[in-house]
């Protein structure tokens, strides 16, 4: 089965999420191919930029018994030959029309279709992968040009895509077609199963431009009582997986609560215990089959913490039942307390169940302002439930 990742750009190489999804996309690791670019000119340049995407592999933990470059140094039949044996194929930046007119003149095109291993774009390579490649003045070529691409995927990208930079070019070319906006360190894989999405990208269409992750729909359930049975049944692959980091594994969120509509992920708190290799957990989780997605300590309560999901599909449906939240033992934990106050007080799990189906009908198709929406609810009856324990205490 083929497999297609759609990248951007990478400018301090490969952050941690897209280190372990690569990891885990790339099982076979015989032979990697770098097609360049140029082909009949640079090479001194292109053999730069193949050690520099080699190296940047390597670091990641991902290394091949045999790498080679793919240009016009090779016949076109060796060039063929090579494309073909590789496991990993991966086409580089450049300039976007050339690298196509290259691939044509190879018989690249025909092998890339045929390829079943994995097939990496960056910048230009990802462009050029579409059925439809759209080269933009905004993304730097010297003219604007749609052409049928190699048509290993059917999503057309802009990389190096800024928000607040969105050319009226791009806008006008929306409304004939629907373009990706790639932001640097963001990345789209796809396979016969399903189209995933990391980072920030954005979804250009008919003039309106969405942020991917953004704007899945909220899609709420009657509450399930087989939910409890998913959170135990999890909550013994953690332990047997990674047991001896665990201090305590909690079912929270709207799942938790006998009642309550809720969407339909199992939200789970593993607690990690003191001075746990977090890099050994982390490899633990992920040979599971967790995949791990790291995030910036932004409020300093939240240190070292981690998430195990599967991401979403093109479809905005959440294809996995958990999503495993990851704390330190020494931070604090207010979601496991507005969780147990609502269980102890069915009115407010009332009202929150209520506001929940009115924020899905106001904001059904925009996760980010549904959770926002909610805050307000979410901190009062937190407060409630931490001045609650500091009675019960004293």
């Amino acid at each position: 089965m083929s497999t297609y990742i759609l990248t951007s750009m990478f400018p301090n190489g490969l952050n941690e999420q897209a280190a372990e999804v690569f990891r885990q996309k790339i099982s076979k690791r015989n032979k990697f191919a770098f097609v360049a670019s140029e082909f009949e000119k640079m090479h001194e340049k292109t053999d730069k930029y193949f050690h520099l995407f080699l190296n940047m592999f390597e670091n990641a933990g991902i290394c091949f018994d045999e790498a080679y470059v793919v240009d016009g140094r090779m016949s076109v039949t060796k060039a063929q030959e090579a494309v073909k044996e590789a496991d990993v194929v991966w086409l580089s930046g450049g300039d976007t029309p050339t690298q196509y007119r290259y691939f044509i003149k190879y018989g690249l095109d025909i092998v890339l279709r045929q390829h079943d291993g994995v097939i990496i774009g960056m910048s230009a390579g990802s462009i050029n992968m579409a059925r439809t490649s759209i080269c933009t003045l905004s993304c730097g070529h010297f003219k604007q040009e749609v052409y049928a691409g190699v048509g290993c995927v059917d999503i057309s990208v802009e990389p190096h895509f800024v928000r607040s930079k969105v050319s009226e070019e791009l806008i006008a070319l929306s409304k004939e077609r629907t373009i990706y906006g790639l932001c640097d360190e963001s990345f789209i894989v796809c396979s016969d199963e399903r189209t995933e999405f990391y980072g920030e990208i954005y979804k250009l269409h008919q003039g309106n431009i969405e942020n991917i992750l953004a704007s899945y729909p909220v899609i709420l359930r009657e509450y399930d009582p087989n939910w409890s049975v998913i959170f135990q049944e999890e909550k013994e692959k953690i332990q047997h997986t990674a047991g001896g980091s665990i201090e305590d594994i909690f079912h929270f969120g709207s799942t938790s609560i006998p009642g309550m509509v809720a969407k339909p992920t199992v939200d789970i708190l593993a607690v990690l215990k003191k001075d746990v290799d977090l890099d050994v957990f982390c490899k633990c989780m992920c040979d599971a089959g967790y995949l791990c997605t790291k995030y910036p300590d932004k409020t300093k309560k939240r240190k070292n913490c981690m998430n195990f999901v599967v991401p979403y599909t093109v479809d905005g449906v959440d294809q996995y039942k958990c999503y495993i939240h990851i704390r330190e033992n020494d931070v604090p934990r207010p979601e496991l307390l507005f969780a147990k106050y609502l269980r102890e007080h069915p009115e407010a799990a009332k009202e929150y169940g209520e506001l929940k189906q009115k924020l899905a009908i106001e904001y059904g198709d925009n996760r980010q302002e549904y959770m926002l929406a909610k805050t307000e609810f979410v901190e009062k009856y937190t407060r409630l439930a931490e001045e609650k324990v500091r009675i019960e205490e004293h």
